[in-house]
């Protein structure tokens, strides 16, 4: 798959968000070198090696955060390298051939000029990339016949990191079945948005909403499918946006019961690519 290809969306790439929008959504806790499991019912596969935590409803999310100052940058030397380590599998286990990542920074939106380019993945299914302490960038990741994926980093690289939340590509061919449960046409100039809300201790939050500067049609997850319907985050924290302009946007998730804001993120959308995004307060600790 060529690099910025469009992916056809009378196939259905509004629904890769069911696999990619989870597997962008990890955090660190700031202990070891693990990332800790982000729960969300759709993330409830054997297989996969997902093991959640408990979802929980907008009132029972812990939010005593939200109005804490900002945490900090990490104090990290940005000449030192660390490593970060992600299990990529295709969603439906089909091969993942002629894998290509590539590290890209933050200033670089359409990651001209990348830092690194991975090809392939280890023996035992890891994207292994070595970044400079404290990488906050986004990862462009492509296989043959899946769907391309940009997957922002949910936190700051500051130590050697093992994510524990697969990145799973969807295979483009496996796509149709899925999506005419969505019933909506995809333009291939404009862009697909997936992200997960999480509260203050990266569980993910049901009745929250997102919303952005660009417009776009909204949907959420209602029971482990996306819906053009529901008005609201139901366990699993996730919703998005099709058909969004290509510019850069700012995305926000908040209470839908009394609009306070819990994370926001500015992204650069893509024509014919899956943005993955993770929404989190911005108070929590980075390191």
């Amino acid at each position: 798959m060529a690099r910025g290809a469009s992916i056809d969306p009378r196939r259905g790439i509004v629904i890769s968000a069911v696999a990619a929008a989870c597997s962008a959504c990890s955090g660190f806790d700031g202990a070891g070198d693990r990332l800790p499991e982000t729960s969300s019912s759709a993330q409830q596969v054997s297989e996969g090696g997902f093991a959640s935590n408990t979802s929980v409803s907008a009132a029972a999310a812990d939010l005593s955060c939200l109005n804490d100052p900002p945490a900090s940058s990490p104090n990290v030397p940005a000449t030192e390298m660390v490593s970060y380590s992600l299990p990529v599998r295709s969603l439906f286990g089909a091969p993942l051939e002629n894998l290509v990542a590539r590290v890209c920074l933050p200033a670089d939106p359409m990651c001209s000029t990348p830092i690194s380019i991975v090809n392939g993945l280890t023996p035992n299914g890891l994207l292994v990339i070595q970044v400079p302490a404290g990488f906050n960038g986004f990862l462009e990741v492509l296989a043959d016949g899946h769907v391309p994926v940009v997957f922002y980093m949910r936190r700051p690289v500051v130590r050697d990191t093992v994510d524990e939340l697969p990145l799973s590509p969807i295979p483009t061919a496996g796509v149709p079945q899925i999506a005419a449960l969505f019933n909506a046409e995809v333009l291939p100039e404009l862009a697909l948005i997936a992200a997960l809300v999480v509260d203050c201790r990266w569980n993910s939050v049901a009745g929250a909403t997102i919303s952005n500067n660009l417009g776009g049609r909204t949907f959420y997850f209602a029971n482990g499918l996306p819906s053009g319907a529901a008005l609201a985050t139901d366990s699993d924290g996730i919703g998005g946006f099709i058909n969004v302009p290509i510019r850069p946007m700012e995305l926000s998730g908040q209470l839908a019961a009394d609009g306070r804001v819990i994370g926001t993120r500015t992204i650069v959308p893509r024509p014919g690519w899956l943005m993955a995004v993770l929404l989190r307060p911005a108070s929590l600790p980075v390191d």
